[in-house]
């Protein structure tokens, strides 16, 4: 089986010799339509699911989105107004350090931490600005109001897989011109402004699509 990630453009590459249960993986960027021996009990989103010969039931979403199991008992207290995610890639980028030196209520979460470490970190935090899709994937489990930002055109598929995962809430996936003169006006308007229709039935779908074996 594999699950989550930017996965199913190795599958047609062989990468995978055996038939393989496909639970929320996606593309990482756009490919001709063609046919696939895989089962796929659920596609990450609506443009991988049309890549390949998944049928129209087939449940969409990213497991990630159930990241809000792994954690128990109660939410730590919210100590900054704005967490900051940065892809791996993007971890050394400038804007970073500014915005933590300048704002003592702006921290940096390393996308490297255990997972239920780094969800703690995110349920201390109003919002997150990330660059990393798994940071405001996690978000979204823990109903925390996020956004994405672009820190380098460094990321291999450009804009696909957000995309990809937006569809399942019919939103943008563009993402924000993060500043560190506006960045608590802009996440001001994110917590306002931030849903994400049919979660609770997406995270249920994933849930009962889990391949059997």
């Amino acid at each position: 089986m594999i699950a989550i990630g930017s996965l199913l453009h190795r599958l047609p590459e062989h990468w995978f010799s055996r038939r393989l249960s496909v639970w929320g993986s996606g593309f990482i960027e756009a490919k001709k339509p063609h046919q696939s021996r895989h089962h796929y009990h659920a596609i990450r989103g609506a443009l991988s699911r049309d890549i390949i010969s998944a049928g129209p039931d087939t449940p969409l979403g990213d497991p990630g989105l159930l990241a809000h199991l792994l954690l128990s008992g109660s939410k730590p207290t919210k100590k900054f107004t704005v967490g900051l995610v940065a892809h791996y890639k993007d971890k050394s980028h400038p804007l970073l350090a500014q915005l933590c030196d300048r704002y003592a209520d702006v921290t940096l979460i390393d996308i490297f931490l255990p997972p239920a470490m780094f969800l703690q970190r995110l349920q201390t935090c109003e919002v997150i600005f990330s660059s990393a899709m798994h940071g405001l994937i996690a978000a979204d489990a823990l109903g925390i109001a996020n956004a994405r930002i672009q820190l380098s055109n460094d990321l291999r598929g450009g804009d696909f897989k957000f995309a990809d995962y937006y569809t399942n809430f019919g939103i943008s996936a563009a993402p924000i011109a993060l500043t560190v003169d506006e960045i608590h006006h802009q996440a001001e308007h994110i917590v306002n402004s931030y849903h994400r229709p049919g979660l609770t039935e997406i995270q249920s779908q994933l849930i009962a699509a889990f391949p059997s074996f």
